[in-house]
């Protein structure tokens, strides 16, 4: 079984519709795990088992975890995003 996210790291999407961006991860939902698609900076909620199913299928890949100090920008905006959906 795939280990489950952990907050700051960035898994690259080799195919499909998000095919060369990064998604960043934030915090875990209830259903998803919540992730900062970039470079859109774009919020993305992905299902738990799409999730499983992606690294499983390669489709998602963690590159690395991203440094503290770029994090909080990170973090930072899809907090704003958040609030900006309410």
């Amino acid at each position: 079984m795939v280990d489950k996210p952990e907050e700051r790291e960035i898994y690259a999407c080799h195919h499909g519709d998000y095919a060369g961006q990064a998604f960043v991860f934030i915090d875990e939902g209830e259903l998803t795990y919540n992730f900062l698609r970039v470079p859109d900076m774009i919020n993305i909620n992905v299902p738990h088992e799409d999730f499983y199913n992606g690294v499983q299928r390669e489709i998602l890949q963690l590159m690395e975890t991203m440094p503290e100090d770029v994090y909080e920008v990170v973090q930072a905006q899809y907090n704003k995003n958040e609030d900006t959906d309410n």
